[in-house]
């Protein structure tokens, strides 16, 4: 009973002493230490950074200096409290995923926590080739080096001069010998100085390749580039970023609450710079044409020298062009005769890829008339072009055509060739239609057996008509059928999904709009949200977070607006933060399509 009494007379000067204790604990300024997980470091490798406290800081850190020199890929934090022996210590970590951007000696930079600050560290940064050479002049086969290889881009261009408008082929490549998660990427071509026009040609390929005595699969894409203007065009590096599967880890098949393991990467291939020279001077065409081969066409719907007056002819002109997109190819110029009347139709343009580039394709159709008998000449077309092989002027051609047209013309006026029917008083009309216009009965009367000959073959061709459109009035009715029954069928399966509480998804206008106006109020958590949800859908992927995201999208302003608000998002103390900018490449970004058999491991690579 008396151990009791002490323990309740004790218990108050023991917590005002354990109070003191730990509030003198609190105010001891503390010390933050920090630590690399390697030196030297390899350039577009990541590595850790982190910071270590022994007490807790005066404030959060401010982690802005870093950005100079490094991409902050991620960070975290981790605390934890020992009480050994009555002593108590507390470790507080930061750790930083960072990329450094350049080579050379780097100083980690002073970082302050409020009142506390970081000591200052030297970095040595160095590429893939000198720590590969420097490891082998040591005998270290081993860790790093081993794995400097495993990625490699590349770029090229079939030519570094060109002409404008002229047809270029850029090709990526993208090697891989070790195996990498399906949130990779791979950028398209992004310009730093110039203006092209660029289309992917086809859908890509794979292939293995053996390089360097190592055998890489291989991921490879065409592009066509069509320079808008003369001068120097310089194509920005093509970059790959993506996690390399550890073949060691018990985790790469991981669930939903794992995490992924494995070292990321990144990798450039150099820039490319191309010279854009104006037309050649020596071209003296109409319409400049830079292309590798350009060929004329001509097709009649019946032969020309058996033509009959008053009876259309149609002449179809074609221009095919190996290296230019149809909307380059120009209108071809006919000088008809006297005599022959022409009716143009609406030009038929088509683009055609395949892995050498763009092969452009502009059909005309023109219906010819003879208003009367007699041979006409159609002059030779002639068109000039730009050879690009050769670096010379060359000139395709149509050889001149004849034209015989036979018999009379009974109407040279008529614009439209088939013959129209004639109602049973036709003769009456046309005789006082002619007594109008002074033309006499006997013309008339000459004339009207050959109307009565058309109208009889007229009342013929009714009775085809007639049971071709019966025959499509009974497809109509078992098309409606057909329709009724579906719209039937549809109908349960909506009633059906209802029952079973499925709602209809939100478009993706409305979608947009719920980023807007989170971003408005500055609600960063429903922006995220709303940002997912779109990604969601625009990707059609079930699962997805901010950081797969933005690993997805093809857009290097997209990604590093969504880069951000995850930074804003998880930051020690709130951000004042503009996502305007996010806002308006979210609006702007349009998916590409392809359509290339993905492998499961580089699915992401081509974006849905």
């Amino acid at each position: 009973m008396s151990i009791c009494n002490y323990l309740k007379k004790s218990s108050i000067p023991l917590l005002v002493l354990f109070l003191l204790v730990f509030s003198s604990y609190l105010s001891a300024a503390a010390t933050i230490s920090l630590k690399v997980d390697r030196d030297p470091i390899v350039l577009n490798e990541q590595f850790t950074l982190n910071f270590s406290a022994d007490a807790t800081p005066n404030a959060d850190p401010d982690f802005s200096p870093l950005k100079q020199d490094f991409d902050i890929l991620r960070q975290g934090k981790s605390s934890s409290v020992q009480i050994i022996n009555g002593n108590m210590s507390q470790n507080i970590t930061w750790n930083l995923q960072l990329f450094p951007k350049r080579i050379g000696t780097i100083d980690i930079p002073v970082i302050h926590f409020g009142s506390d600050q970081s000591a200052t560290k030297q970095l040595t940064v160095v590429d893939r080739a000198t720590l590969s050479a420097s490891s082998q002049a040591s005998g270290n086969n081993q860790g790093a080096v081993s794995t400097l290889e495993d990625i490699i881009v590349e770029a090229e261009v079939e030519t570094k001069t060109a002409y404008v408008q002229q047809q270029i082929i850029y090709v990526q490549r993208l090697y891989f010998a070790r195996e990498f998660f399906d949130n990779a990427t791979l950028s398209t071509p992004q310009l730093k100085t110039g203006k092209i026009d660029l289309e992917k040609l086809g859908s890509g390929r794979e292939y293995t390749e053996t390089k360097q005595g190592r055998e890489y699969k291989v991921i490879e894409r065409r592009y066509a580039i069509f320079p808008i203007q003369s001068g120097t065009l310089e194509i920005a590096p093509t970059f790959f970023e993506g996690r390399l599967i550890d073949p060691n880890s018990q985790h790469n098949n991981f669930g939903f609450f794992s995490r992924p393991t494995g070292q990321v990467v990144r990798r450039f291939s150099p820039a490319i710079k191309i010279n854009v020279q104006a037309q050649a001077t020596q071209y003296k065409g109409k319409d400049w044409l830079p292309a590798s081969q350009l060929t004329l066409h001509a097709n009649w719907s019946s032969p020309p020298t058996q033509a009959k007056t008053g009876e259309p002819l149609t002449l179809t002109l074609s221009i095919i062009a190996d290296g230019l997109r149809a909307e380059q190819l120009p209108q071809l110029q006919l000088n008809m005769p006297e005599g022959l009347k022409t009716y143009n139709d609406q030009p038929v343009l088509n683009n055609e890829s395949n892995s050498n580039g763009i092969v452009g394709t502009r059909q005309e159709k023109i219906v010819v008339v003879a208003t009367k008998s007699g041979s006409f000449t159609i002059p030779a077309i002639q068109l000039e072009w730009w050879d690009n092989r050769k670096n010379q002027t060359q000139t395709a051609s149509i050889p001149a055509i004849t034209l015989t047209a036979t018999g009379v013309a009974s109407s040279a006026n008529i614009t439209i060739p088939p013959p129209s029917p004639i109602p049973t008083n036709a003769a009456a009309a046309s005789i006082n239609q002619a007594t109008q216009t002074g033309v006499s009965t006997a013309e008339i009367n000459k004339n009207t057996p050959t109307r009565t000959a058309t109208a009889n073959q007229s009342s013929g061709q009714y009775q085809d008509d007639f049971w071709f459109y019966f025959s499509l009035f009974l497809l109509l009715i078992l098309l409606f059928v057909i329709y009724l029954l579906w719209q039937q069928l549809s109908e349960n399966s909506s009633i059906k999904k209802k029952k079973v509480g499925m709602t209809k998804k939100p478009s993706l206008e409305q979608q947009l709009n719920q980023i807007e106006k989170a971003s408005e109020t500055k609600n960063y958590k429903a922006l995220r949200v709303a940002i997912c949800r779109w990604g969601r859908q625009v990707l059609q992927q079930n699962n997805m977070n901010l950081q797969h995201l933005a690993n997805q999208v093809d857009d290097p302003i997209l990604q590093k607006e969504l880069q951000s608000l995850s930074q804003v998002l998880y930051a020690p103390q709130s951000i004042d933060w503009n996502a305007q900018a996010l806002c308006q490449a979210i609006r702007r970004y349009q998916p590409e399509k392809t359509s290339i058999n993905r492998d499961s491991r580089i699915a992401s690579l081509y974006p849905s």
